[in-house]
């Protein structure tokens, strides 16, 4: 059944390709008249307004019509507490900011325009599809979230940068996050991504991404899926109570696969069907424990020429309350040389790690 189960998981990257919404065209920016302006927004102003603080515009979309007529080049709209139900086509530097909280969005954020995209206090609230799709250009995220969103929750690809701090993205129906694509890069600190529908959390297609301080939990078959050729850097990070499906069972906590680069440290798996599967992967991990798992851990496919997982285990990760070590068919971790945990000694490459330094995303 083990088999069987992988097989199903393995299949997940290549199937979300087609779940990708595609970006609606965006003329280019305009020439610049304005270089930057300020308006105002609420939602609950009964009249359309003029986009000052005595009369802000009563919706995002008349504020970004209004900034296009003026030729402005950095639009920096200030929300009033509120929920906004439009959909955003980005189409030039926009800067949400919530100037009073809840502030709701209930609607989709497009940026193909390859503009900066800043979200400070704003949650995306039951998007009807994507919550946010950055395709190229800037995202940046601080005290925001993106959850109950009918597709997948954020998108960064082709070639986007995405900084996010402070954010959740949780209940989303296809995916919490999709990073994906070379040139793609994400920085993220202080992360949750939970009660995510066929992962919290997937990188791949040789995007690199730096996370630190990282919850994923209650996700629905993959907690994060590393694939591709992606390159990940994770930092103290807590993944647990994947489930198998939506009913019942358990899921994987870390999925890594196809040519992935995994640096880890201070990590704790729990409460997964498998919390760790490596199959033709690198892998460099430290100070960690995995715990109360049905298995801590499945190794497949040893022929690849590429895999180096066991001389890449580092020291002391520890192997607690496990029902078993290793999955049926999976490599067999070495002797152990103290108890439970691993050690430089029995786990040394002599040919050098593969790693992902911080200054390389």
């Amino acid at each position: 059944m083990l088999i069987s189960l992988i097989s199903l998981i393995v299949s997940l990257s290549s199937t979300h390709a087609d779940l990708l919404p595609k970006p609606i065209p965006i003329p280019p920016n305009p020439r610049c008249r304005v270089v930057s302006q300020t308006f105002y927004v609420n939602s609950k102003n009964p009249g359309t307004g003029d986009g000052s603080s005595q009369n802000p515009f009563k919706t995002i979309n008349m504020a970004q019509a209004t900034a296009a007529k003026n030729q402005v080049c950095n639009l920096v709209l200030l929300l009033s507490q509120g929920t906004y139900r439009e959909s955003i086509n980005v189409d030039r530097n926009l800067s949400l900011k919530s100037v009073s909280t809840p502030t709701f969005i209930v609607g989709s954020i497009l940026n193909s325009s390859g503009s900066t995209l800043k979200l400070d206090g704003i949650q995306i609230n039951s998007s009807p599809a994507v919550g946010i799709d950055q395709s190229g250009g800037r995202l940046e995220m601080n005290n925001s979230s993106v959850v109950h969103s009918n597709g997948i929750g954020l998108i960064l690809r082709n070639g986007a940068t995405g900084i996010l701090n402070s954010v959740e993205i949780s209940a989303n129906k296809v995916e919490g996050i999709h990073v994906e694509g070379d040139g793609t890069r994400m920085w993220a600190n202080h992360l949750s991504a939970n009660f995510n529908n066929n992962a919290g959390m997937e990188i791949t297609q040789d995007a690199k991404a730096f996370i630190n301080d990282i919850m994923i939990a209650s996700n629905v078959k993959i907690g994060l899926l590393i694939s591709n050729a992606a390159k990940v850097n994770l930092q103290y990070s807590d993944i647990r109570n994947t489930k198998l499906d939506s009913a019942n069972g358990w899921g994987y906590n870390l999925f890594v696969e196809n040519d992935a680069v995994l640096e880890m440290f201070n990590f704790n798996f729990s409460g997964a069907t498998v919390a760790m599967v490596f199959k033709e992967a690198f892998a460099t991990l430290s100070l960690g424990t995995v715990e109360n798992n049905q298995v801590a851990l499945h190794v497949v496919n040893s022929t690849h020429p590429n895999f180096y997982f066991y001389d890449c285990f580092r020291y002391d990760i520890s192997f607690l309350n496990n029902t078993a070590r290793t999955g049926t068919g999976s490599l067999p971790l070495p002797p152990l040389s103290t108890g439970d945990e691993i050690h430089d000694d029995a786990w040394m490459n002599q040919k050098g790690c593969p790693r992902v330094p911080v200054e390389q995303i």
